[in-house]
């Protein structure tokens, strides 16, 4: 415990006023309405906004003291936002679990299933990760529900009409290419582009029947361009990688492996841009997804992944998201660095995740059978 003789540090002084006004909870006075916090804020030592979330929360996750989250964002995004929401709490730990390869569906939620079977629980909270994935383990049960009152701003296509889970971006769903690789005079601006000869045994591709992300790129392009862009493309001699989803097509597109790769999202190729790398992205028919925040049902620190959520959503945090560039924020109304490589007023099509995952066995059986054929459609 720090003493008000210990107070040196702005951090010190939250940390106090943080400590000491829970008898205030009971009757309903917010942590920063307490009479230690008042005295800090009138002392200018720390701010309003300083102070986050609901205040029953913030008592148990005070108790809890710790938040354990499994991150599909790059590491230096997940630092980010780990760091950023750690400075406003300073009474909870976060700790990011790794997860080998980059693709956290296929790591995060077999692990939740372990852990129900096991009977030792570790993770809190999953996310940002694929919408539909996690769509189906809230149907399944392991997800828990949450009435998130920042989420209740959010358009309906953000969240679970049943809480349980939250996006906190959208993404464009892109092409993206190697501009050292492919002449200026060939650089793809048009998914048809991609069926020119040219571009045989040039293009990298999911393996859709190991991987469950590609799915919302194969439904949105098919949507917008049809089947038999499909058919044509599957006659260019592609290349396959079966691990790592996005990510992993992006650092094999960095390193000069492969010329373009049809499925990728724009923020974390014009991250890869924004330091350097000689990438460039383009989505023809402005087609995007969301990605899902979600709770376990059985977190070890519950109030610490709802007080985590909740900060996610609010105004504070998404203007974290969009300056920094980590996705377009779903909160309306706040700037976001990717809205500059769009024209004035651009809206993505988004497919509603649930329903995705619903229909997912039929568009499954629909890649292998394009794609596939010596298999005879079989999964």
């Amino acid at each position: 415990m720090i003493s008000s003789q210990g107070i040196r540090t702005r951090r010190d002084s939250l940390a106090f006023a943080l400590a000491f006004p829970y008898d205030d909870v009971d009757n309903n006075v917010p942590p920063n309405e307490g009479p230690y916090a008042q005295c800090f804020l009138k002392m200018g030592m720390i701010m309003d906004n300083e102070i986050h979330g609901d205040p029953f929360l913030v008592r148990g996750a005070k108790n809890e003291g710790a938040l354990v989250w499994i991150s599909a964002w790059p590491d230096d995004n997940t630092d980010l936002i780990a760091g950023e929401f750690q400075r406003r709490h300073p009474f909870v730990r976060v700790h990011t679990l790794p997860h080998p390869g980059k693709n956290c569906s296929a790591y995060a939620f077999p692990k939740l299933e372990q852990e129900w079977s096991t009977g030792r629980y570790e993770v809190d909270v999953v996310g940002p990760t694929t919408a539909t994935t996690v769509a189906d383990y809230a149907d399944r049960g392991f997800l828990a529900s949450h009435n998130s009152a920042t989420g209740a701003q959010l358009p309906p296509v953000f969240r679970d009409p049943n809480g349980r889970w939250y996006a906190t971006h959208s993404m464009g769903i892109c092409l993206a290419y190697n501009k050292d690789i492919v002449p200026a005079s060939r650089w793809p601006k048009t998914w048809n582009d991609l069926l020119d000869p040219y571009w045989s045994g040039k293009i990298l591709m999911e393996d859709g029947r190991y991987s469950g992300t590609i799915y919302e790129w194969f439904v949105g392009v098919y949507r917008s361009v049809g089947e038999d862009w499909f058919r044509q493309l599957a006659r260019q001699q592609l290349s396959w990688f079966r691990d790592g989803a996005v990510q992993h097509g992006s650092q094999e597109l960095a390193a000069g492996r492969c010329a373009v790769v049809p499925w990728q999202v724009d923020y974390l190729v014009q991250q890869r841009i924004d330091r350097g790398e000689p990438l460039a992205w383009a989505n023809p028919t402005r087609i995007g997804r969301i990605p899902a925040f979600a709770i376990s049902a059985r977190a070890p620190h519950p109030n610490a992944a709802r007080l985590f959520i909740d900060w996610l959503l609010s105004e504070d945090c998404q203007r974290i998201i969009g300056e920094k560039n980590l996705g377009m924020p779903a909160l309306p109304g706040v700037p976001s660095y990717m809205k500059q490589f769009y024209p004035p007023g651009t809206t993505l099509t988004i497919n509603n995740p649930s329903d995705l995952m619903r229909q997912k066995g039929r568009w499954r059986q629909l890649f292998t059978e394009i794609f596939f054929p010596e298999s005879g459609g079989s999964v």
